[in-house]
């Protein structure tokens, strides 16, 4: 009797230890589906458009091209927190996905922005990105994105050259452009 149990506690741990792991068979559960993605996003940058570090929104709404690929269109509002004005983006959107089905929940992707953007105070200049980030999905409609990565933005200073020789009753004009990096947190619905 014993050497019966023994010989079937030994089958059962064989058995379990050589189970092939299964896969991940709900993949593309949670990678959006094709159609309408929108999402809107909290982001910070260091030193932005205007002197010192910015925050605000944005708002991209697009197409999943494929289950990997995302194509939308979007603006929003940056606000410089020194300078107290801001910076409206308009940009074109793109993102690839890495799904994988070894990651069952996070999905790394690259992403890019490209496009204009206009100043509170007047003046036009260039607004771009380049994304490193995670999408974490809470089901095939809602999920969170994180990314950080460089931007290369329109930059606007008052006249004047230096901080201290700045005339603070000038506007603020369009001066070249200025690379910063920033941090996104957004909500995809």
């Amino acid at each position: 009797m014993k050497r019966q149990i023994l010989l079937g506690l030994i089958a059962l741990i064989a058995s379990v230890g050589m189970a092939k792991p299964k896969p991940n068979t709900n993949l593309y559960d949670k990678v959006p589906h094709a159609g309408y993605v929108g999402n809107i996003a909290l982001e910070v940058a260091s030193p932005g458009a205007y002197p010192g570090s910015a925050g605000g929104f944005t708002t991209t709404h697009g197409m999943m091209v494929t289950p990997k690929i995302l194509a939308g269109i979007g603006t929003g509002y940056i606000h410089s927190f020194n300078s107290g004005k801001g910076v409206i983006p308009i940009f074109a959107e793109g993102k690839f996905f890495f799904p994988s089905e070894h990651m069952r929940r996070i999905y790394p992707h690259i992403g890019v922005r490209l496009g204009g953007q206009v100043g509170t105070q007047g003046g036009a200049g260039l607004y771009s990105q380049v994304a490193c980030g995670i999408r974490i999905p809470f089901s095939d409609r809602l999920a969170m994105n994180v990314e950080i990565g460089p931007q290369f933005a329109g930059k606007y200073e008052r006249e004047g050259g230096s901080n201290t020789t700045v005339t603070y009753n000038k506007p603020f004009k369009a001066k070249g452009e200025h690379f910063s990096f920033f941090g996104r947190v957004s909500f995809e619905f």
